[in-house]
């Protein structure tokens, strides 16, 4: 079997786990927006024997294509939850947050495998790093000042440029000044309609490859489908707090995930 053809064959090979890698990067979203009301409503018994059930089937079905980065994380993940759902520990804070720190590192799993069985975003990657590295931007809109100071003293520890803003009706003339890499919104600020906002953002192409995170203190979060029209490519609640939110925009800072971010605002 000549070179061609041998890598035709591991291409056929790839193509069963690149299509169960795109099942899953719709599933994160879901499964953090189920985390975080959990947070907020622990005796929702159905929400989190669901999130249980799917962690599982992912430990399975990723083992069965040998994506271990993805099973083992997986597998403990799955305990932690089961443990929850049986009644043999209670979701205290400490043990919220050990979920969290689990589900970071199961979706790190999943951007390693992306990583490594997806060609484009192999390609895209080499484009990037001959292009050099700059720190990247974000711009974080709130009318909360506390909320200003915590999240931006967390993300420049992950080393961005932060730059803050409590006025959203200025937010389109920071984003051609800052030009970031990242929109972090607060919902329900006085003077603006957030997911309008967000389509106007999205109108200009300028700011195609910007990604969007809407932030909330509500309970009654908006529909997903309402946020990803608007161009919105991540929500969070604020009950993940600022280190919470600091570590899920930390997953976007990853290249992977920014390629995979970019392309669904091309899409």
């Amino acid at each position: 079997m000549g070179r061609d053809e041998g890598q035709r064959a591991d291409e056929g090979r790839d193509a069963p786990v690149r299509r169960y890698l795109q099942e899953l990067e719709g599933a994160f979203p879901r499964w953090w927006d189920d985390w975080a009301k959990l947070r907020a409503h622990p005796e929702d018994a159905e929400r989190l024997e669901r999130l249980y059930r799917e962690i599982r089937r992912l430990r399975e079905r990723a083992g069965s294509y040998g994506l271990f980065g993805l099973s083992h994380p997986a597998a403990a993940l799955e305990r932690r939850l089961r443990k929850i759902l049986e009644g043999r520990v209670y979701l205290t804070k400490p043990v919220w947050e050990k979920v969290s720190a689990l589900l970071s590192k199961l979706e790190l799993g999943f951007l390693a495998a992306v990583r490594e069985h997806n060609p484009e975003v192999q390609e895209a990657l080499r484009r990037r790093g001959e292009e050099g590295r700059h720190p990247p931007r974000v711009l974080y809109v709130d009318d909360d000042p506390t909320w200003l100071r915590l999240l931006r003293r967390h993300l420049e520890e992950m080393d961005l440029e932060v730059h803050t803003l409590s006025d959203p009706t200025r937010v389109l003339d920071a984003l051609r000044q800052i030009r970031p890499r990242f929109l972090l919104i607060n919902l329900d600020m006085p003077g603006v309609e957030d997911l309008e906002l967000c389509r106007r953002v999205r109108a200009d192409r300028a700011f195609d490859e910007t990604v969007i995170f809407l932030l909330t203190a509500r309970e009654d979060v908006p529909d997903r489908a309402q946020c990803e029209q608007a161009g919105i490519n991540e929500f969070c609640s604020k009950i993940l707090g600022p280190v919470g939110i600091a570590t899920r925009l930390q997953l976007y800072t990853n290249p992977v995930r920014y390629y995979l971010a970019a392309s669904l605002s091309d899409n």
